[in-house]
């Protein structure tokens, strides 16, 4: 793969009609009705479709593939969707996706709290789910028995929501915050770069991310509270357990 091929953006978009508004979904490969597989990809709590970004572009090497890349109620072009937010939006949101695409059956990829989404979807939908990729999600998190569910939870979301309260004198200065993570310090690209740049908005001097804290808070708050997700992470822990290991 060449730097142009790295460097080019895979995706093209289009809005989705949902409740309050319309859901930014980004797709690469063929249209979804001419390919011979669609993978519907959801992001994590505080991230974008532009997490599949290098995703999409890799899986264009190999004809015949769809990718689905919504920004969630409350992220990224998604941003101004009202709520309700949390999981039960995620699902109907998502199923108005796949509707608009024609999309009968397809894989369901999701990273972090994504994993959870999918997981969700897929048990609620198994006639839209041919297979569910979990990608460092999905799982339960066992609570601390010395640990209060509602400290952990404040906990939880304000560590979370941080950079959200935090104001930028330009984007520059915010892609700047990235740059220094550790994790990307040696692995940053072009990808991240356009990944974080497309995270923040507003007037120079007073651009803060488009992430809303309230949708945080609800999907947070259903991690940890609402019946459906945790039963289905519990439901989880045997089938990891006797997954080969490598």
């Amino acid at each position: 793969m060449n730097r142009d091929d790295l460097l080019s953006d895979p995706f093209r978009t289009r809005e989705v009609r949902v409740q309050g508004g319309t859901l930014h979904v980004a797709q690469a490969g063929p249209p979804p009705r001419e390919a011979g597989a669609v993978v519907l990809a959801v992001h994590g709590i505080t991230s974008s479709h532009m997490a599949w970004r290098t995703v999409a572009r890799d899986l264009g090497r190999h004809a015949g593939v769809c990718l689905l890349a919504p920004d969630l109620r409350g992220r990224g072009h998604s941003g101004a969707l009202p709520g309700p937010y949390g999981m039960k939006a995620h699902i109907a949101d998502l199923l108005a996706v796949l509707d608009d695409a024609g999309a009968e059956r397809v894989v369901l990829a999701g990273h972090s709290m994504g994993a959870y989404v999918v997981t969700r979807l897929a048990a609620e939908h198994p006639d839209r789910t041919t297979a569910v990729v979990l990608l460092d999600g999905g799982l339960n998190v066992p609570l601390p028995p010395d640990q209060d569910p509602a400290e952990l939870l404040a906990m939880v979301v304000n560590q979370s929501i941080a950079r959200l309260e935090m104001n930028f004198e330009s984007i520059d200065e915010y892609v700047d915050l990235w740059r220094e993570h550790p994790a990307l310090q040696n692995d940053w690209n072009d990808d991240v770069e356009q990944y974080a740049r497309y995270d923040v908005a507003g007037r120079p001097g007073a651009m803060r991310c488009v992430v809303s804290a309230a949708a945080v808070e609800a999907d947070c708050t259903d991690l940890m509270y609402d019946v459906p997700c945790v039963q289905l992470a519990d439901a989880l822990e045997p089938l990891i357990r006797y997954l080969p290991r490598q």
